[in-house]
């Protein structure tokens, strides 16, 4: 009974880091998709790819690259990417005005 207990212990833990490292391959897919159109000057693009960079989402954390990505994205107009940056108080280069 108890090698069975251990056996079922071990199982659950085996399936749950599958599911752990199912969901890092979905977010860099996510991630690297992100940064293809983001690149290409998609500001929905670049406001989720900001986002990647942005509150302890991933082991990708940096403020300032959230900051650069979400002006780029508002100063095409977006809305969430403008939100952003005020909830951040960040501010963008005189080259990378967003807000007016």
């Amino acid at each position: 009974m108890k090698k069975l207990a251990i056996l079922f212990l071990f199982l659950i833990l085996v399936g749950c880091s599958s599911v752990h490292t199912n969901k890092v391959s979905y977010i860099e897919a996510e991630r690297a998709k992100w940064k293809e159109a983001a690149y290409s000057g998609d500001s929905e693009a670049q406001f989720r790819f900001a986002n990647s960079f942005c509150c302890g989402q991933s082991a990708y954390f940096s403020l300032e690259e959230a900051t650069t990505w979400w002006c780029r994205a508002a100063r095409q107009k977006h809305k969430g990417a403008q939100a952003a940056l005020k909830k951040h108080q960040a501010t963008c280069s005189d080259q990378q005005s967003a807000i007016s």
